[in-house]
């Protein structure tokens, strides 16, 4: 959703109708039901005039009024709310009278409310005018609609409460008899697979209906006449995107999006089974191609500069269940610019920008210590915060310009005081930072848009303030010449390298784990519980006056973002900003001291550090092709590698055998029989004259091509030695036995003594290992999906990540400290962050990839269907894939300068790869 923000106030060209009627006119939430036409007879006129004068409408039954709207498109619309009305009836009117008394409805109403007069938005006109208003039915009896309309009217006389329960029974009643007319169906043989009752959810209002799904269509037809068409109907093929989503702090909801972006729905179901089930339901049909989802991988493309701040920002606010469509839990974004005050201003400068690791109740330090004064005297459950920073009123408090119609519906047909409107940029600033009540933060408009929003284009008589200024358009800081300009200089402080480094702590906060608990008591970031999810589940809530009340909150005071991150979440990678416009290096970068200074005593990267291991050069991977393939083994190849001179293959197999091949000589491959039993690793010395070979039997063996011969034999563990890894003259090994050892070389050959300088005891059986370039961090998966990293000059355990449902079939450290990249027989393939433990890529796929290698940037897979593929590790995508073998790819080596991939699999064969 790359800069884009869904203008949902803007008149949609789907349900543009000719009327001016709309749901805005009426009280937020409230139902409207049908219409009839009708003659009006003016007020305050005699009988015989007003015959004359009378005006063609119509009439529209509502939920808590009844609305006459005239055809003559200057007249006034007249609303008449039930509680304001003394009686509604049939008129009987005098015996003289020239009105055909028939078929006439008075409505003797204390109050008036005039809208739209004029044919402009404008304040509504309240006229506590004492009289029976007359309204003749031109093609429907009277004795059809005065039941029904007194029946509203009585309602409207309950406790709130007691009026919801019983337009509910009303509309259930009205919705259990709408049957959908077949005649909208794209055909007479279209079936239908599924039916349900849900509500449609617009900001401010909601209506009734059904929703229809066919194979190839959704039709949703709404209970009453308010769009232009009676049906909205989409083909399955033009959606692209559904999710699940939160209404009224319960997971009830879902929005489907078509083809251009757009907002196509926003449904209320009624209740979360019913919602997952219709979900699974369109999920399922043929005809649903729904784009590729960037939610696995959105954080790791954000962390590498592939998806810009903005953009990240409306992903998570779209998987924390904000929308466009509920003002209630609409998208919140951060102030980020502190300085509103200077002619220019200067990004460079950490003075410009708002300290994004506090809430922006606490930037100001005396409000808070009040705050906290009186938090302390208060009872559970308490509260720093008394109202949120994010709420209907606040967005359109920011929005009023362009939605003028929204701000008199919310507010009762007022816009806000003068003194308190959004009159300029640095006074809001001044008042969220010094106001008692006022905690708001911005929405995404001000970050992606033109500015249009800040402009009074409408002309709106927004009012005058106490200092006798207008109150026009919104007043600018200095540093911008004009509104368009503000938004662009804001959207390019987003995405500056402050907020970069620094946008993780609001995170954090807003969606993170600073959200609840003790966490966010620390970070001074508590709100008023009934706006979390989880502080109430109204259909548990038997009191009807109880659940009302918690309805008008929720509606009124706003919700807090559904927690997604339960770890601290990682920084931007500013220093190795590898976006989209640039070549991805394969350079490590050195860690700064800040980041290494953690509770997890993680060592950094050596920044000096020369060797080839961990300085590459770019690799892509492309035009990649078969060289040479021998089925070498009797049995499945368990593990490969390359001689550092590209010219020999060493694979062990299950079968016992060491095989050796040459691949430029192109001789058969020569076998050695190391081991009574089943050969599990194998690591190459440098000078690809002996090999080191972990087996079955428990011991690990150096053995010597060049005579052919064991050299060296080390019972190294109490069970099968499961895996092998060695950098310079530091090896490491991993075993059933629960334990990971560290071995100390003599010499990088390994041709004298080996010592046994660490173990790292586990409560499981370990099958895949890694060491840091360094030589400072170890990492093991486990058989139960356990990862284990552990410090070797501290001897300690650094983390422990549940990874996986079962056996963790490879895992690799990044050649800068900062990531894991591990696969699973889940069908996971994950990143985590090293920092803050957290994953920043989840994909799953529907096969496992058994083996890797990774340079940091591209990562080669094999997986268990014999595919060879590359992925891009930055972005989380999968670049190609090629058949290699039949069956699993059980291990892979590549050497990277000599532009070579060599494979082991299942089929017991060794294939040797070219790329460049």
């Amino acid at each position: 959703m790359a800069d884009y923000c869904y203008k949902w106030y803007e008149a949609d060209v789907r349900t543009k109708r000719p009327e001016r009627f709309s749901l805005l006119l009426l009280q937020p939430n409230e139902i409207y039901f049908e219409d009839f036409s009708v003659f009006y007879y003016p007020l305050d006129l005699p009988e015989d005039v007003a015959n004359e004068r009378k005006q063609i409408g119509r009439l529209k039954i509502c939920s808590k009024s009844v609305v006459y709207e005239p055809q003559d498109n200057f007249a006034p619309l007249l609303r008449f709310d039930y509680k304001q009305c003394e009686s509604i009836e049939k008129w009987n009117g005098s015996l003289y009278s020239k009105i055909d008394k028939s078929n006439v409805i008075a409505v003797k109403a204390l109050q008036v409310i005039e809208l739209k007069d004029g044919n402009k938005v404008a304040p509504y006109n309240f006229k506590q005018q004492e009289g029976s208003y007359l309204f003749s039915l031109n093609y429907v009896g009277i004795n059809v609609i005065i039941p029904f309309i007194q029946q509203l009217w009585r309602a409207a006389t309950l406790p709130r409460a007691e009026h919801d329960a019983m337009i509910g029974a009303i509309v259930h009643s009205r919705l259990s008899r709408l049957q959908f007319d077949r005649n909208w169906m794209n055909d007479i043989f279209e079936n239908i697979i599924l039916e349900a009752t849900v509500d449609r959810i617009n900001p401010l209002s909601c209506t009734p209906g059904r929703i229809i799904l066919s194979p190839v269509f959704l039709y949703f037809q709404a209970f009453n006449n308010i769009d232009a068409g009676s049906v909205l109907k989409c083909k399955l093929s033009n959606i692209t995107r559904i999710q699940k989503k939160r209404y009224m702090l319960t997971q009830v909801g879902i929005e489907i999006y078509n083809s251009t972006d757009d907002m196509l729905l926003f449904l209320a179901l009624s209740s979360e089974n019913e919602r997952n089930h219709f979900y699974d339901m369109i999920c399922s049909q043929h005809d649903i191609q729904l784009e590729d989802s960037i939610n696995e991988s959105a954080t790791l493309r954000w962390q590498n500069g592939f998806m810009s701040n903005f953009d990240y920002l409306m992903h998570l606010n779209r998987i924390a269940d904000r929308s466009f469509n509920d003002l209630t839990q609409y998208p919140v974004f951060p102030w980020v610019i502190a300085d509103y005050h200077s002619e220019e201003l200067d990004l460079e400068d950490p003075k410009t920008f708002r300290d994004l690791s506090k809430p922006v109740g606490a930037l100001n330090q005396s409000r808070l210590s009040q705050l906290k004064e009186r938090y302390n005297e208060m009872p559970e459950p308490k509260f720093l915060y008394g109202s949120h920073y994010s709420a209907p009123g606040y967005i359109l408090f920011y929005l009023v310009r362009v939605a003028p119609e929204y701000m008199l519906c919310l507010q009762n047909g007022r816009f806000d005081a003068p003194d308190r409107s959004f009159h300029s940029i640095a006074g809001v600033w001044q008042n969220v930072l010094s106001g008692f009540s006022d905690f708001k933060e911005l929405i995404p408009e001000f970050y992606a848009s033109d500015g249009e929003f800040l402009k009074n284009s409408a002309m709106l008589s927004l009012g005058v303030r106490s200092d006798n200024s207008t109150v026009d358009d919104v007043v600018l800081p200095k540093w911008a010449k004009d509104h368009k300009e503000f938004t662009r200089i804001l959207r390019e402080s987003l995405e500056c390298d402050y907020v970069s480094e620094h946008l993780h702590d609001w995170i954090d906060l807003i969606f993170g784990f600073k959200q609840t608990g003790e966490e966010a008591i620390k970070a001074d970031n508590i709100f008023h519980h009934l706006t979390y999810e989880g502080s109430i589940d109204l259909s548990s809530i038997k009191d009807p006056n109880e659940r009302s009340s918690m309805k008008l909150q929720i509606l009124e005071f706003g919700q807090t973002p559904r927690k997604i991150f339960e770890n601290p979440h990682p920084q931007r990678n500013v220093t190795r900003y590898l976006g989209p416009d640039s070549t991805a290096s394969m350079l490590p970068s050195s860690v700064s001291q800040e980041q290494t200074t953690n509770d997890f005593n993680i060592p950094a990267v050596d920044d000096k550090q020369e060797n080839k291991e961990s300085v590459n050069e770019a690799v892509h991977y492309t035009d990649l092709k078969k060289a040479f393939c021998h089925k070498s083994h009797k049995n499945t190849v368990t593990s490969i590698c390359l001689s550092e001179n590209g010219n020999q293959v060493f694979s062990v197999s299950q079968d016992q055998y060491l095989r050796v091949f040459c691949i430029n000589d192109n001789e058969p491959s020569l076998g050695y029989n190391i081991s009574g039993m089943p050969l599990s690793s194998c690591v190459a010395m440098p000078d690809a004259k002996s090999l080191l070979v972990g087996s079955y039997d428990n011991n690990i063996y150096l053995y010597s091509i060049e005579f052919g011969s064991v050299l060296d034999t080390i019972e190294g563990h109490c069970d099968a030695v499961s895996c092998l890894c060695r950098r310079k003259n530091v090896m490491v090994s991993g075993s059933w036995d629960c334990t990971v050892k560290v071995w100390q070389l003599s010499d990088e050959c390994g041709s004298q003594d080996w010592n046994l300088n660490d173990e790292f005891e586990e409560d499981v059986e370990v099958s895949c290992v890694d060491l840091s370039f360094d030589e400072t961090l170890l990492v093991s998966g486990s058989k139960s999906g356990s990862i284990f990293l552990w410090n070797i000059k501290e001897h300690s355990l650094i983390n422990e990540f549940h990874s996986h449902d079962g056996v963790v079939n490879a895992v690799a450290l990044s050649p800068d400290n900062l990531r894991i990249l591990s696969s699973g027989g889940d069908n996971f393939l994950k990143v985590f962050d090293i920092e803050t433990g957290m994953e920043v890529l989840t994909a799953k796929l529907s096969f496992s990839i058994r083996c890797f290698h990774w340079n940091g940037t591209y990562s080669v897979c094999g997986d268990d269907y014999g595919n060879l593929s590359i992925w891009n590790m930055l972005t989380g995508v999968c670049l190609q894939t090629i058949k290699g073998h039949e069956g699993a790819i059980e291990c892979l080596d590549v050497l990277e300068d000599k532009q070579l991939i060599v494979t082991g699999g299942e089929d017991k064969v060794v294939i040797v790869w070219n790329y460049t």
